[in-house]
């Protein structure tokens, strides 16, 4: 053995020896015989050390580190061919190996300097016992690579570890969008915490979002959400999409699911159940030919809970009623079966039928639950009192709230947190849940027409004041750091960044989108931990407006910037409480606030988040520059895709035959000028009929519109009840489709801004 070679001797200054090609023989077949002695001894008993007579001892910690660990014991060792190294996520394991000076028979090698160098691969873990450290005090070695045996069970665990940790499956994502549900009405701090304990469990061993914004209406904040863009870039700033209006997103924008199923992305299986409201004049604005390779839902805003009836509580009185309910493209009739619970059984079982497919695929699903968006109909044993089929612990709260819009608020509540709790505890019972990124939000604040509340925030859905746009957002996956879970996320945050944080944040793909010029940031960093807050500034909206003459032009809207937050062309709006009982209810919901003039407001957020001090004449230098940034965004609008055309005869022509809400026309590039000026700018006349359907504004502003028929009691209220002015007639339906091929979907769309 040559001095200092051996481990924990001292060492005793360098020593020349004479070593003849013979005695380099002896001494490599020895050490070679050693060599394969401890590499047996290794896999035999899994351990994570590796000791030789002639090496230091090299340590690793974790499986990764021992997978990409070598031997180093003589050049006559020929471990593995180079083409046969082992690999991890299709990565090469580059193996820790010697560079050594090579030489003739008779070369003198000084044995404590060895003239070598240990080269080590440069992504071991920071902080595990360094293998770098390897002493050089071996034998002349050539470069050695790892002997991977595949058949080991050890090394093969060590692999899978080691795949886990550097090339992560895309995780799953689940997305559930809550229509309408307001700021105070869900969340521990809420009078109805109760009938939200899945959402406050996700929050407390997740990530709860406190700044968190969406949109003021349904329909621009699921064009932001499912594109990254705001709606003044997508031409969706404009109002709300009502069921014989022939708009809707424009076909050129990429959408969140045909991102995701791109094989370069991980190649998701993408669903979507629930509300679309992006259009649905033309096929090619439906869910299945936007990237979803399935839909169980409906097209329009809003639909009777048991009749499945559109747009219910107007219907008759203007278009007429029909039934919006489809399965694929299958019309689907089941009067009388509540739709939520129709909704959560498809989700159920696009869980199961995942896994039964034993696909590696991984799995999105976009659940856009109505469970609270008006008219509220809460099944009747959600309100009894006997407490068989709803816990009594539920009923006792249930009973507790004394104003019965709210109360039938709060029962909807509830059958919409078990849905999300009988989904995420499927996807634990069959092993998705440990890769699943999960996140809850609402769409928009409440429009208190359906007894809910955006206390203690200003104003309501439709509106820029916080109440229309701040909402209650929850995001949960075991992939956060332990330390994270269960805190919140103080950082500003918007609904057009789930595009960049779920494509190149969670599924990995960094650089996906870097043509695409989106609005939202990639927040997942932040959301890990390793970087600060991205995102100093949003734009809310802008829609260019013009009285009902026409002769006074304007712009509403609303953008934040750090604290300070400018409001514009806005009416002020009360701060409404919960409404304790039922006397005056409506008249506190509907007050004459619309009788306000059309101001600009300026606000500090964070020191007055219920916007009661305007601030414009105090500070008016912030507002001014606040303002100019504001303008800057106007070149770069896209011209509004709206479209009123409720006198749509080829619309009612084609429902009074179907009976079901569907694509009429063939063009989905189709355009009209119904209501807007030259310059783009609508008047408040073109949304006047949208809004009061949705019922956003005072009663006394919308008799016009108010309904005349007995018959909407019927459909709107009480499945149970046949609905003779709507039958339904028998046609020639196409067969389910079971899915759509999007794999190569998103290659054939533009993106971004169009200016």
């Amino acid at each position: 053995q040559m001095e200092g070679g051996g481990v924990g001797n001292q060492r005793r200054g360098p020593r020349v020896t004479k070593v003849t090609a013979r005695t380099l023989t002896v001494i490599f077949g020895t050490m070679l015989l050693v060599a394969a002695l401890s590499a047996m001894a290794f896999f035999q008993e899994g351990a994570a050390r590796v000791t030789t007579s002639s090496l230091n001892t090299i340590e690793t910690t974790t499986p990764e580190q021992a997978a990409r660990m070598a031997f180093s014991a003589s050049t006559a060792a020929e471990v593995a061919p180079a083409e046969e190294v082992a690999t991890v996520g299709g990565q090469k394991l580059e193996a820790f190996y010697w560079e050594v000076d090579g030489g003739d028979e008779e070369t003198e090698v000084e044995t404590e300097t060895a003239q070598a160098s240990p080269v080590v691969v440069s992504d071991v873990e920071e902080g595990a016992p360094s293998a770098g450290k390897v002493a050089a005090e071996g034998p002349m070695a050539k470069k050695v690579k790892l002997d991977h045996d595949h058949k080991r069970e050890e090394l093969e665990e060590q692999k899978a570890n080691a795949k886990a940790a550097s090339d992560v499956t895309p995780p799953h994502i689940v997305y559930f969008l809550i229509d309408d549900q307001g700021y105070g009405d869900i969340g521990q701090d809420s009078d109805l915490a109760f009938a939200s304990p899945t959402f406050s469990k996700l929050a407390n061993d997740g990530i709860a979002l406190t700044n968190f914004y969406a949109l003021h209406l349904c329909t621009p904040a699921r064009a932001a959400l499912l594109t990254g863009l705001y709606p003044v870039h997508t031409g969706m700033q404009h109002s709300l999409i009502a069921g014989a209006s022939p708009w809707g997103l424009p076909d050129k924008y990429t959408l969140l699911p045909e991102l995701l199923a791109d094989e370069s992305n991980g190649g998701y299986r993408t669903h979507m159940i629930g509300k679309w409201h992006l259009g649905h004049y033309a096929k090619a604005k439906t869910p299945l030919e936007r990237g979803f390779h399935s839909f169980y839902g409906f097209f329009t805003g809003f639909e009777s809970a048991f009749a499945h009836v559109s747009e219910s509580t107007s219907c008759d009185a203007l278009d007429g009623c029909y039934y919006d309910l489809r399965n694929q493209w299958t019309p689907v009739q089941e009067e009388g079966s509540e739709l939520p619970f129709l909704m959560g059984s498809y989700a159920e079982s696009l869980v199961r039928s995942h896994v039964a497919e034993g696909t590696t695929d991984p799995f999105f699903l976009y659940f856009a639950l109505p469970t609270v968006h008006a008219p509220v109909y809460a099944p009747p044993k959600y309100l009894e009192s006997s407490g068989e089929v709803v816990p009594s612990e539920y009923m006792g709260h249930l009973h507790q709230v004394t104003n019965i819009e709210r109360r039938k608020l709060a029962a909807m509540t509830l059958v919409g947190d078990e849905i999300v709790a009988n989904v995420t505890e499927l996807m634990k019972e069959v092993g998705m849940a440990d890769n699943c990124v999960t996140i809850i939000s609402s769409d928009n604040g409440s429009p208190r027409s359906n007894g809910g509340t955006n206390f203690p925030l200003r104003g309501m859905k439709g509106f820029y004041f916080e109440g229309g746009l701040k909402v209650k957002a929850v995001v949960h996956s075991h992939l956060f750091p332990q330390h994270l879970r269960g805190t919140t996320y103080n950082g500003l945050f918007h609904l057009t960044d789930w595009v960049p944080t779920l494509v190149e944040g969670a599924a990995n793909n960094k650089g996906a989108l870097s043509e695409m010029n989106l609005d939202g940031v990639n927040q997942w960093s932040a959301l890990m931990g390793k970087a600060e807050a991205p995102r100093t500034s949003v734009l809310h909206n802008i829609d260019l407006m013009y009285d009902e003459n026409r002769t006074k032009s304007y712009k509403e809207g609303a953008y934040m910037k750090g604290d300070m937050k400018v409001v514009f062309g806005q009416r002020y709006m009360p701060m409404w409480p919960v409404d304790i009982t039922d006397a005056g209810a409506p008249a506190k919901r509907f007050s004459k606030w619309g009788a306000g003039e059309y101001k600009d407001y300026l606000f500090n957020i964070s020191a007055d988040p219920g916007e009661a001090h305007d601030l414009r004449e105090v500070m008016p230098e912030v507002y001014a520059e606040l303002m100019l940034e504001v303008e800057a965004f106007i070149p770069g609008m896209v011209e509004s895709a709206y479209c009123d055309s409720y006198d749509n005869s080829a619309y009612q022509s084609i429902m009074d035959v179907t009976q079901f809400v569907g694509p009429w026309m063939a063009d989905s590039s189709y355009t009209c000028d119904n209501q807007m000026t030259t310059d783009g700018g609508h008047t408040t006349m073109s949304r006047k009929r949208d809004y009061c359907v949705f019922e956003l504004l005072p009663a006394e502003e919308c008799t016009e519109y108010a309904s005349s028929s007995s018959a909407l009691d019927k459909v709107g209220m009480g499945g149970e009840a046949a609905i003779e002015t709507v039958p339904v007639v028998n046609m020639d339906l196409p067969e389910p489709i079971e899915e759509v091929d999007r794999s190569n979907s998103a290659e054939s769309k533009s993106s971004g801004h169009t200016t």
